[in-house]
């Protein structure tokens, strides 16, 4: 029964997402769309927020089931950017509320693991530190989020996706040798050390 009323709070919050934006929805707005009493809202959610958070818990749940083997990482973000360009009204309406750093959350949770994945993939095989992996994998993460960001900043002209082609021709087709100069550089660091 608590999942039946946590999807019909959740269903009748998205379809107010795609009508409003969210700092106009309230409680009562959800409330009444989905003919439940406030204490049942309240028991499941603490705020319109927390179920902003469900929400994307739930999208990222739903993104990653929909992985199957042999998918790449490509293939997964651009599940993510074609979501995203689905759901515009949506995406819009949260971006352009008070809290949207919600929303980047979101897209950094979404993306941390296909990225740290690409970024382990291109190392194998290589001395680099789990440290150099994770920056690297967070500065992708970065470029991406912020692309997205400007994407909905600029009212969303054109498609998200042709982000991800151009980025993946010009940037991250290198990532292999940026770890291999970066081995490079530490090994002629080391020799250096060890002539002192």
């Amino acid at each position: 029964m608590a999942q039946f009323t946590e999807k019909a709070i959740m269903d009748a919050f998205v379809r107010l997402l795609d009508q409003m934006p969210l700092d106009k929805i309230t409680v009562r707005d959800i409330i009444t769309e989905c003919g439940i009493s406030r204490n049942t809202f309240y028991y499941h959610y603490g705020d319109v927020y927390a179920l902003l958070e469900a929400l994307f818990k739930q999208e990222i749940q739903k993104l990653q089931t929909k992985h199957r083997p042999g998918d790449t990482w490509y293939d997964d973000l651009r599940a993510i950017f074609t979501h995203i360009s689905q759901n515009r009204k949506r995406v819009y309406h949260i971006y352009h509320s008070i809290n949207h750093s919600i929303l980047t959350q979101y897209l950094f949770q979404a993306t941390e693991g296909l990225f740290l994945d690409y970024v382990r993939a291109a190392a194998e095989g290589l001395d680099a530190s789990e440290e150099d992996l994770r920056f690297i994998c967070f500065s992708y993460q970065s470029m991406f989020v912020g692309m997205l960001l400007d994407w909905l900043r600029r009212g969303m002209k054109g498609e998200p996706v042709d982000f991800l082609e151009r980025a993946q021709r010009l940037m991250l087709g290198n990532t292999r040798r940026m770890l291999e100069a970066n081995a490079g550089n530490q090994a002629a660091g080391q020799a250096e050390t060890a002539e002192n």
